[in-house]
């Protein structure tokens, strides 16, 4: 406890010890956040992060309604592609089992997502390897993309050319 002498009473000086404290805690927390936001914002994610808008579909909104607003929106000049996936881009994806070849030894719990064809370009994922998919009813409609992650799940493995059979 402060013995105060002079022009400030044990009040005052509490006063400006507790208002002293405060502002080194906001000073710390802005400069924590302000930290966080320039990692965030310089981390390579594996996708271009600049000029995209994340649209979730409202709830209670059906295909037909949702293809149409997609089909206007193909039609703005300065849209080059329209990305759609069954689940939003930041969402936990629900986790299904994936093996590679006939073997039973590679078996993995992924996260997935279903995309359309314009989902990688409009992200601007760039793929290492294969092909994108060409469209929503070609023959490809039940072909995979694995990002690396997944991919080094199956060490040893050509996933370029493997079977992979899902667990849904």
């Amino acid at each position: 406890i402060f013995l105060s002498k002079g022009k400030y009473s044990n009040l005052k000086l509490i006063s400006l010890i507790i208002q002293l404290s405060i502002a080194i805690i906001l000073m710390t927390t802005t400069t924590i956040v302000i930290k966080q936001l320039n990692y965030i914002n310089t981390k390579e994610v594996g996708y271009d992060k600049t000029n995209r808008v994340l649209i979730p579909a409202p709830p209670g909104v059906d295909n037909i309604s949702y293809l149409k607003f997609v089909n206007n929106a193909k039609t703005i000049h300065y849209i080059k592609h329209i990305g759609i996936s069954w689940f939003p881009f930041y969402s936990k994806y629900r986790q299904i089992n994936i093996k590679a070849g006939d073997s039973d030894e590679t078996e993995s719990k992924v996260l997935w997502n279903m995309v359309n064809s314009d989902y990688i370009p409009s992200m601007g994922i760039k793929l290492k390897a294969g092909n994108n998919f060409r469209g929503i009813y070609s023959y490809d409609t039940l072909g995979v993309i694995i990002n690396e992650a997944a991919s080094k799940l199956f060490i040893g493995r050509d996933t370029l050319n493997s079977i992979i059979t899902v667990d849904i």
